[in-house]
């Protein structure tokens, strides 16, 4: 007879039964002590000091908790970022309903304020490495906020000074608007300039003019002066210029029209500015002419774009002083590049 057949005496042999997985593998004590002990959570002793992981798996772990840290921190600095605006403006609101004077503060920019870069908190890489985060006193930082930052609504509309509401801008003039170097990103800037006490700036391409009132705001003997060419870019630039105080409103200049018209009077400025990243190459060429016409000593400072098609070298009667990344109002990075016309010997 067949085993297993109906009707057969009870099997005597023990078959196994097919299962869909296959059979554990079995652990030694060994191997289990030490899996236990990489789960075990316990309280850290203060008094010994921290093993630092040497299994993958603690490495993982650390990486991720790492991660996870900077993420949070991230959206804080984001957070932090949105309120900060807000408060600078009720803050004016305040101060001018109030004759108590101001704290003479400073602000905190951190490295990311002016340079992005892909790295994690406390990474550093060649395009941030050694750059110069400065700070400016709060009472100025307040003051540009209250001209370019939006009012926050339901703000008492009594109180001045009040920023406009910003005019709707189109695809083209938004672009070239974000383009503009951040407020912590143009500090570190003029910090590498370091200029006097009434050095005067001309901006070729001014665009909304953020570079040319905080220039005024920044240097109280000094006056800055803004050529675009776009009306729509210009309208916006008055309007933030408007909303300034008497004192800085009389050292700010903002003209609308070609830049090259303006050529002859490029050397008065000790620091020109050039927003070079809407210029074609035969333009580039025209400006790096016209500025053969400048004083010795003059700084050029070229955004976007080399005034010459090597970028490692300069225009003719310059030198290259350097170049290195600032951030953009709108997040991103531009390359800048820094000349200087020799002073004869």
């Amino acid at each position: 007879a067949r085993l297993g057949s109906v009707g057969d005496a009870p099997m005597t042999m023990y078959h196994q039964i097919p299962t869909p997985c296959t059979p554990k593998r079995p652990m030694d004590d060994q191997l289990i002590f030490r899996f236990h002990k990489r789960l075990r959570l316990e309280e850290p002793n203060p008094d010994e000091a921290p093993v630092p992981p040497l299994s993958p798996y603690g490495g993982m772990n650390g990486m991720l908790s790492l991660l996870h840290a900077e993420r949070a921190h991230r959206r804080r600095f984001e957070e932090a970022q949105v309120s900060q605006h807000q408060m600078a403006a009720s803050m004016v609101a305040s101060a001018s309903s109030s004759s108590v004077p101001m704290d003479p503060g400073t602000t905190s920019f951190s490295l990311a304020d002016v340079v992005q870069c892909g790295h994690g908190i406390g990474g550093r890489c060649l395009q941030c490495s050694g750059r110069l985060v400065q700070d400016v006193p709060l009472h100025l930082y307040i003051a540009f906020c209250a001209v370019f930052a939006p009012r926050p609504h339901g703000a008492d509309r009594g109180f001045q000074p009040h920023p406009p509401q910003p005019l709707p801008l189109t695809a083209a003039a938004g672009r070239a608007a974000a383009a503009e170097l951040s407020l912590p990103a143009f500090a570190s800037l003029m910090a590498c300039l370091a200029p006097v006490s009434g050095e005067r700036l001309l901006h070729l391409g001014s665009g909304t003019g953020r570079a040319v009132l905080a220039w005024a705001l920044f240097l109280p003997q000094s006056a800055a002066c803004g050529v675009e060419g776009s009306p729509e870019l210009h309208q916006a630039g008055c309007r933030a210029a408007g909303c300034a105080a008497e004192e800085v409103r009389s050292r700010v200049f903002l003209h609308c029209g070609d830049i090259f018209n303006s050529q002859e009077e490029w050397h008065h400025g000790g620091v020109v500015m050039i927003s070079s990243g809407s210029l074609a190459d035969a333009e580039l060429e025209r400006v790096a002419d016209g500025l053969q016409r400048v004083e010795p000593g003059t700084r050029i400072v070229s955004i976007s774009r080399p005034l010459c098609a090597n970028p490692d070298r300069a225009p003719p009667g310059f030198s290259l002083e350097r170049r290195s990344l600032y951030r953009t109002v709108g997040g991103c990075n531009t390359t800048v590049f820094f000349y200087r016309k020799p002073t004869p010997e």
